[in-house]
């Protein structure tokens, strides 16, 4: 094969550099370098070679050293050089060619040059000579040059070709993974190429003359024997066997093998064969099997939407149930289109054009990620898909696998975190409620279209709602600001539901009527169709209330919803930063307004006692300036001889020791004022130190001394007094008593405090219903006037007590009942006696009385009687009924009488 190869090879390529030669003149102007001193020469040489159709660009130089500088450049074609020239001649010219460029084809011309000249210029390397006085020749000669050096390159092409090829294929044969085996046509082998050893680990010099069918397996020799005797007889044919061969170690490999008959050819006379190791590719063809076999359960069980179409016409070839539920069609209706037919109608140019470069490109055949398309489903619905594909060959059509992967939501969330991440980046430098909700409305016109617009705060403490921004849109599609009071109002009905049970999505329907339970803003006329409403929370805590309205039907879902709830709480938190930036700088003022404007002295010290600020009632204690007192330590603002004690309570209470003491302050006039003075830690001017709240507590030592007094007094009164005290708490309880109660109930104090106020009376006058009628009185603050109780106490004695009550009221402690009891019974029991005195000398009088009247009329009767006796002369009865008269006359004196002593008697006693 090589040696045919050698001897085939140079014609052609000859044959063909002759076509380039011939192609090179005409479309290809040849580059001379004219070495003459006449320039009319050359010009001469210039016409000629026009005249020949011979394109040329003639390149004059007149001297050795422009000719030395044109050969360094090495841009010409053909040098053509005057034998005679006055810096040099030709051969010195050829010399110099030979070392510059020794391939250039270079002409002798001359007028005078000798035939001894122009052999020795042809053996130092000239191309050929020209006499000038035959310029007929001139351009034969040019033209035969140029294409005997086109020629002897090509020569040189081919030669160095040949030897490549020859180290290529014995590189080839030596190297190749693809056995060459020569056969004899018993089929012995003959020869074997070295990869014999790599593929089936035979030393090819062992397997010379061993019949190859002792190495086939017995299922496949027959069939090996069968196509080998088919090539014998049939030379020009190619016989192609896959079967079984046994390696070195014993194993099988499985070979592809491609036998040609050469037994013709008497340079060959034998059998070639070439055999490839498929064993590789047959275990993959039955994992392919295999995958095969499962390919419809991942296909189809996949839970991504999956299809294969053709590269050609885009048409589906098959779908799986996943894209069937995705996109809401059917098998038969999926299987009917086309991949343009599910695109967004303004995205088919844009992916026919893109199909179109792959295909132009060749990157189809490799092509992973086809990037991010929309998709229409069959409800018109659009969804953003990442499209994957990979080139597959399906039913013998050049197609693609795709997957599409739904990242609508994943869009939807980095457009929303892109958002939130500029609104976090915008609400930092915000200072206001209101300039964060401008930014607010910004971010949700980038995330939502809406036509209203609402963002309030929300006050827990006072269940206000505050409104910081209202946009509205006008029937011309214009927004307006509606402007907003910034004074709070009660929750509508809506806003507390949301404050309560969290985001809400409204979507009403036709006719829209505003409803109740809103505040309407803005164009009241027109109620929103669409609402979306989110709690503004920080944490837990509900600060406001965002809310994003359309005029169109159904503009949102819940995803959108979720998006806004997403916002809302990413701007609770920069919400709650401003208002707790306001409220400091509210604190602030609030802090120095208290700070100027409290009734007590307050000191701002370090912890060395420096004074660094005071207020006015600071230096009205001390009765000096402001600037006086700035700067003076602690120690310099109390008498001389309290300051060893205050330097010790100081070092206290800047350690935190100790919270609050009492002093006395020095005032500038010499007084001493007793203070109380309590600390706390503060940050002042960057640094730490002490806030001293001084009080001047001299009028409460005063009060505490009379309080003391009084107390005194009090005790002295309590204990030496001669009436019962008792104080008892709202449940009726004895929480005391004195010594005169005790003695007065008969019970020991021990045995009273702490007991209900029932345990002095007997079981038959209901302690039970006493007590109770107790606690509800006290209860109720009823105070009874002074008041009588007759007692049956707990040893039976009978008590007559007059009882007086008051409410004491203790600071810090619940209020008891302070009850008074004097015992009364004795005096009781005089005042019995004298009503019943009283009542006898009223007996007394009256029968006084009437002892009188009636011995008036007694007397008249006796005198009456007595005429009638002595002087009437009366006799027999009547004087005997005198006599009776008279008698009983004086029987009634007698008892007149002794009425008379009874009411004198009375009289006398009182």
């Amino acid at each position: 094969m090589t040696a045919c190869l050698r001897e085939t090879a140079p014609p052609l390529l000859l044959k063909k550099a002759e076509q380039n030669v011939r192609i090179m003149s005409i479309n290809k102007p040849l580059r001379i370098l004219h070495l003459e001193d006449e320039p009319d020469f050359s010009d001469l040489v210039r016409s000629l070679l026009e005249k020949e159709g011979l394109k040329a660009d003639l390149t004059l130089v007149a001297t050795r050293e422009e000719f030395e500088k044109a050969l360094s450049k090495d841009e010409f074609d053909l040098i053509l050089a005057d034998y005679l020239l006055p810096s040099c001649n030709g051969l010195e010219a050829l010399s110099l060619a030979r070392k510059s460029c020794p391939q250039k084809p270079f002409l002798l011309v001359s007028g005078t040059i000798g035939d001894q000249a122009a052999i020795e210029s042809l053996k130092a390397g000239a191309t050929d000579y020209v006499l000038k006085m035959l310029p007929e020749r001139l351009v034969p000669a040019i033209r035969r040059a140029a294409e005997e050096a086109e020629e002897k390159r090509q020569r040189r092409r081919i030669e160095t070709e040949l030897i490549r090829r020859e180290k290529y294929f014995r590189t080839l044969t030596e190297n190749a993974l693809d056995i060459v085996t020569v056969l004899s046509k018993e089929g012995a082998f003959l020869y074997n190429s070295p990869s014999v050893q790599r593929v089936l680990g035979h030393d090819s010099k062992n397997l010379i003359g061993k019949i190859a069918f002792d190495f086939v397996h017995a299922e496949d020799v027959a069939r090996v024997r069968e196509g080998f005797e088919t090539g014998l007889k049939h030379p020009e044919r190619t016989i192609t066997l896959e079967f079984r061969f046994r390696h070195e170690d014993g194993t099988w490999r499985y070979l592809e093998a491609v036998g040609q008959n050469r037994l013709g050819e008497p340079d060959i006379a034998a059998v070639v064969v070439n055999s490839r190791d498929i064993t590789d590719r047959k275990t993959a063809e039955q994992s392919l099997r295999e995958s095969e076999q499962q390919y419809r359960l991942i296909f189809d069980g996949n839970p991504t939407p999956m299809w294969i179409f053709d590269q050609e016409t885009l048409v589906f070839l098959e779908v799986n149930d996943a894209a069937l539920r995705h996109y809401g069609y059917s098998r038969d209706e999926f299987l009917a289109m086309n991949i343009a037919e599910m695109r967004s109608p303004e995205e088919v140019p844009a992916m026919i054009e893109y199909l179109h470069k792959l295909v132009a490109t060749g990157r189809i055949a490799t092509t992973g990620l086809a990037g991010v398309w929309r998709h229409r489903k069959k409800d018109g619905s659009l969804l953003d898909v990442e499209i994957k594909w990979n080139p597959v060959s399906f039913k013998g059509r050049a197609a693609c696998l795709a997957m599409a992967n739904d990242i609508t939501e994943r869009k939807r969330l980095e457009h929303r975190d892109t958002a939130l991440s500029k609104l976090g980046q915008s609400l930092s430098s915000a200072t206001t409620p209101a300039e964060a909700a401008e930014i607010i409305r910004g971010i949700a016109s980038d995330l939502f279209r809406w036509d209203a617009f609402t963002l309030d705060l929300y006050s827990e403490e006072r269940d206000l709602v505050i409104p910081i921004l209202n946009i509205d849109t006008d029937r011309e599609g214009s927004r307006f600001k509606v402007p907003v009071s910034g004074k709070g109002q009660e929750p509508s009905g809506m806003a507390r539901r949301i404050i309560q049970q969290g985001a809400e999505l409204i979507l009403r329907e036709e006719p829209l009527v505003m409803p109740a339970d809103v505040v309407p803003m803005g164009d009241t006329s027109r109620p929103s169709a669409s609402l979306m409403l989110a709690p503004i929370r920080n944490r837990t805590k509900v600060i406001g209330i965002f809310s994003i309205q359309s005029y169109t039907l159904k503009a949102y879902d819940q995803q959108d919803l979720s998006t806004l709830q997403a916002l809302a709480d990413y701007c609770g938190g920069a919400l709650e930063r401003i208002h707790a930036e306001q409220a400091l700088h509210l604190s602030e003022m609030r802090f120095r307004d208290l700070f100027e404007g409290s009734p007590d002295a307050i000191f701002v010290e370090d912890f060395e006692g420096k004074l660094l600020d005071v207020n006015p009632a600071g230096c009205q204690i001390h009765g000096t300036t402001k600037e006086e007192l700035i700067g003076k330590t602690v120690l310099d603002l109390v008498p001389l001889e309290a300051r060893e004690k205050v330097a010790r309570d100081f070092a206290l209470l800047a350690e935190g020791r100790l919270h609050q003491i009492e002093g006395t302050s020095l005032a500038k006039d010499g007084r001493a004022v007793p203070v109380e003075v309590r600390a706390n830690r503060i940050e002042y001017g960057g640094a730490s130190a002490l806030l001293l709240h001084v009080r001047d507590i001299s009028e409460r030592k005063q009060a505490e001394a009379a309080l003391r007094s009084s107390e005194m007094l009090f005790h002295s009164v309590w204990e030496n007094s001669v009436d019962g005290m008792r104080l008892t708490d709202e449940q009726g309880y004895i929480v005391a008593v004195n010594d005169a109660f005790s003695n007065l109930v008969g019970v020991a104090r021990e045995e009273l405090e702490g007991k209900p106020l029932t345990v002095i009376y007997s079981d038959a006058d209901d302690p039970q219903s006493i007590l109770e009628k107790y606690q509800r009185r006290f209860k109720e603050r009823v105070i009874e006037k002074p008041i009588e109780r007759r007692l049956t106490l707990a040893d039976g004695k009978i008590v007559t007590l007059e009882e007086t009550s008051s409410f004491v009221e203790l600071r810090g402690q619940p209020s008891l009942l302070l009850g008074l009891f004097r015992d009364v019974t004795a005096q009781k029991r005089l005042e019995e006696q004298l009503r019943q005195s009283q009542k006898m000398e009223a007996i007394g009088q009256l029968a006084g009385g009437v002892a009188h009247d009636f011995n008036n009329i007694l007397t008249v009767i006796q005198g009456h009687a007595s005429l009638l006796i002595a002087g009437a002369g009366l006799t027999g009865v009547s004087a005997r009924s005198a006599q009776q008269i008279a008698q009983a006359a004086e029987l009634a004196s007698g008892l007149t009488r002794q009425l008379l002593t009874f009411g004198s008697r009375q009289c006398m006693q009182l």
